[in-house]
């Protein structure tokens, strides 16, 4: 399905299902033109609990109200969400345990193989609401990658209840609670046990509390997770706090300034790399996209560079 340019009334449910070899895709033909507002009293934007979509390059504007708790919510399995602006969502109203995000990847152990790939995902929430995340991964194999994140309320990418087995690569992620965090707990269908994450190349930047952590649960924390060659610098909570063995797990960290082209802490920046940036050629190509979240191949130059965009000369 093909959606021109234009406002859309919000609080839409799609249902239908493709298949491994006859996707089912909903494009906005022009990148972020089709827009998508509050009308009624949903409190999701989109959701679809089909199997085999991709919803790709929509902007998902909540207008600063407390009508949307959730921009897109997925329900299905080997489901794709790609190239949307998610802004605005839920940044006032009653802070309860109902919990919300610009992005959810739903379906505990019943949906899995969700992919997550760059979006801009920005204003959700509001500080001191540790319930509403910028996304918000609650099922098994999950790749996020080359996602834009900041300015949440509560965590910029948070993996919970049964998330396991999933790729979080090459995301840049500054000003919300915390930034990346793995764990399991709450109160629903724990049966997983939060394990075999990658979390690689990304830049974890000027948060307000831990930059990437773990938490334990009730069913505790796995022992494979890895934490490679991500730049992780300025969070005021810590940079990195994880269960054990942190030194085996986190080889090719860098902590320093990543250096963007205009840091703007609240949004309306340039977070490309300026040439002397830190993160340049620093990445681990297991894993990694072939190209940015901008669409520039990757490597530009002699390895894949850290964060959301390869810097280009």
């Amino acid at each position: 399905m093909h959606v021109a340019a234009g406002t859309y009334a919000g609080g839409l449910s799609t249902s239908a299902s493709g298949t491994a070899n006859g996707r089912i895709y909903y494009v906005s033909d022009v990148r972020w033109g089709a827009k998508i507002v509050p009308a009624g009293n949903s409190s999701v934007a989109w959701s679809d609990s089909g199997s085999y979509t991709t919803i790709s390059g929509f902007d998902i504007d909540g207008q600063d109200g407390a009508t949307w708790r959730i921009g897109i919510s997925m329900h299905g399995s080997n489901s794709v969400v790609q190239n949307n602006h998610i802004h605005n969502i839920y940044t006032s109203g009653s802070c309860d345990s109902n919990g919300g995000a610009g992005i959810v990847a739903d379906g505990y152990e019943s949906q899995h193989h969700h992919e997550i790939l760059a979006n801009t995902v920005d204003h959700v929430g509001f500080s001191g609401c540790g319930t509403i995340s910028g996304i918000y991964p609650q099922s098994a194999y999950v790749q996020v990658k080359n996602n834009l994140v900041y300015n949440i309320g509560s965590d910029g990418i948070v993996f919970y209840h049964d998330a396991t087995n999933a790729d979080v690569i090459n995301n840049t992620v500054f000003n919300c609670s915390r930034g990346i965090i793995m764990s399991a707990n709450g109160m629903y269908h724990l049966t997983s046990v939060p394990d075999y994450f990658n979390v690689q190349n990304n830049i974890v930047f000027d948060n307000r509390g831990t930059g990437i952590g773990e938490g334990s649960g009730p069913m505790g924390i796995g022992s494979h997770n890895t934490y490679y060659n991500n730049l992780v610098y300025g969070n005021a909570g810590g940079d990195l706090s994880l269960s054990s063995g942190s030194s085996s797990r986190t080889a090719g960290t860098i902590t320093a300034d990543p250096q963007f082209v205009n840091y703007v802490r609240t949004g309306g920046g340039d977070y490309r790399l300026k040439s002397t940036s830190p993160a340049i050629d620093k990445g681990n190509t297991t894993y990694a996209p072939t190209m940015d979240a901008n669409g520039v191949a990757r490597p530009q130059g002699g390895s894949i560079d850290l964060g959301a965009y390869e810097f280009k000369s």
